[in-house]
């Protein structure tokens, strides 16, 4: 491989500086707004993108796009994108996850079930200008349902430990059913991306993928504890990588996508020593910045100039409410009827309705793969960036009325009648 002339070098270090500095400061300013720093990183790369500062400054695409200083940059945000996806299975705690799928089959299902159906009937009637040149009608059709139906554990930790709901009993169901469906979710994608050419080999190519990935995470989970757990914390991280990458580079070499394997590499990783060393090791520098270095690169391959006639808008709020009600209705019902406050039944939803970072890995894989178009692309971004900042305003809105000092009052009344009924029989 040719190494970098000075030129490149310095081209790929000021790209570096621009897009991390810019995706930092605008994600600073959404934590300030109450709203995810995700938010604040796509929205960076939407304004340094065609959509804002290409229109004033056409010239600008030669120092911000990614492509403009060769493969260098492109690949360290695909790299973020793999690290993302493997500390989002680092946080999965399988027993936990087991433990309350076990008691709340009907919340799993209102989770995953009406978003994947909402998502799949629209992509059956969406526009022609939204399916990708290399996709089938059902492949793009099975995209949008997946797209629909993920949350984003990653981001909806970060806005329930900003609302301070950390503790409650609903946000630890909320990241338990998100990573349930997660997990559905993702191997559904290896399946839909393989399908996207529309030959029944693809499928089944996809298949024997899932199964092989599968086993050697199962294998990585057995043999991880007792080749590592005499080992030091130095030695834990790059055995910890070296599964990450092994199930990344399995999951593409067999027709899935490496995130898929990324996410699943985690998982196994956890098993060792709780994945603590490799946490410690990968988070500062994924969350620093190769993270904000993804999500502003994906920003910047969005044209909100897509957008611009009716039709495509309309669709696209069609997108955003139809995931947004699909959530929120399929998880509060059930949680309503198991006897959960009304006010929490919808917090619950609001939580579980966000995407955020996932749904943008999610988008950048349909594209590389031929199944979204940039409206389609543009559109999947939208709903990630919506549904991340409507969680905080509902949750708000959904838990004043329950902390307010007339419902205090209310439930104050309903104790002391239930006392005094108690000891009057």
């Amino acid at each position: 491989m040719t190494p970098l002339s000075p030129d490149a070098l310095t081209y790929v270090l000021v790209q570096l500086l621009v897009l991390v500095g810019c995706a930092r400061a605008a994600g600073a300013g959404a934590r300030r707004l109450g709203q995810p720093a995700v938010v604040g990183y796509v929205a960076a790369g939407v304004v340094l993108g065609p959509s804002v500062l290409g229109r004033w400054w056409p010239g600008s695409a030669d120092v911000v796009t990614p492509s403009a200083g060769g493969a260098v940059v492109p690949a360290l945000a695909a790299l973020g994108a793999v690290l993302l996806l493997a500390l989002a299975g680092l946080e999965v705690d399988l027993s936990v996850v087991r433990e309350r799928s076990r008691k709340m089959p009907w919340l799993l299902f209102g989770a995953l079930v009406p978003a994947l159906a909402a998502g799949f009937g629209l992509g059956w009637v969406l526009p022609d200008s939204f399916v990708g040149s290399a996709a089938s009608r059902p492949a793009f059709a099975g995209l949008m349902a997946v797209a629909l139906a993920i949350s984003s554990p990653p981001v909806m930790s970060a806005v329930l430990r900003d609302l301070g709901l950390t503790h409650r009993s609903f946000a630890q169901v909320a990241l338990s059913v998100a990573v349930a469906t997660d997990l559905v979710g993702w191997v559904l994608l290896g399946v839909v991306v393989a399908e996207g050419d529309g030959a029944g080999a693809a499928v089944a190519r996809a298949l024997l993928g899932v199964a092989g990935l599968l086993g050697a995470t199962a294998l990585a989970w057995w043999a991880g504890p007792r080749l590592f757990s005499r080992s030091t914390d130095e030695t834990q991280v790059a055995a910890g990588l070296g599964v990450v990458g092994g199930t990344a580079l399995l999951a593409h070499v067999m027709g899935l996508e490496a995130v898929v394997g990324a996410f699943f590499g985690g998982i196994a990783v956890r098993r060792v020593d709780g994945g603590r060393s490799v946490v410690a090791a990968l988070r500062p520098v994924v969350t620093a910045v190769l993270g904000p270095l993804f999500f502003v690169v994906a920003g910047l391959k969005v044209d909100v100039g897509q957008l611009g006639s009716w039709s495509t808008l309309g669709w696209t709020a069609a997108l955003c409410v139809a995931a947004t009600a699909a959530k929120v209705l399929g998880v509060a019902v059930p949680w309503r009827l198991a006897g959960r406050p009304r006010s929490e039944s919808v917090a619950l939803g609001a939580v579980l309705n966000v995407r955020g970072s996932l749904e943008i890995v999610l988008a950048g894989v349909g594209l590389a793969a031929g199944l979204l178009t940039e409206v389609s692309y543009t559109a999947v971004v939208v709903v990630a960036v919506v549904t991340s900042a409507l969680a905080a305003p509902m949750v708000r809105l959904s838990l004043r009325s329950s902390d307010s000092p007339a419902a205090s009052t209310r439930t104050l009344t309903l104790r002391t009648r239930r006392t005094s009924g108690t000891s009057g029989s």
